[in-house]
C-alpha cells in the first residue's frame, strides 16, 4: 500500500510494536537502492510517522526487470 505524505507517496509502510519501515521500490533502469533513500528523506516520507515515538527504518529496493525479482537492497536507520 502506497503511504501519502505531503510531498509524496512511500511506495509501502509497515509498522510494528517498536519500528515503522518505509520502503522505496525501483526498476534497475531508473534508479539505485542508495537514490531511493534519498527519495525517502528528499520527499520526507518519514515526517508523518515521526510523533509515533518508534525507531525509523528507510529502506530502498531494485528490481531486476532481467532476472524478475530483487536485485539488491539499502537500508538507513
Amino acid at each position: 500500500m502506497e503511504a501519502r505524505s505531503a510531498t509524496g507517496r512511500a511506495d509501502a509502510v509497515v509498522k510494528t510494536a517498536k519500528t515503522i519501515f518505509v520502503f522505496e521500490f525501483k526498476l534497475t533502469e531508473t534508479a539505485t537502492a542508495e537514490k531511493d533513500i534519498k527519495q525517502i528523506d528528499n520527499n520526507n516520507y518519514l515526517i508523518p510517522y515521526t510523533a509515533e515515538n518508534k525507531k525509523l527504518v528507510k529502506i530502498g529496493v531494485e528490481f531486476s526487470k532481467e532476472e524478475r525479482g530483487i536485485k539488491r537492497w539499502s537500508y538507513e536507520l
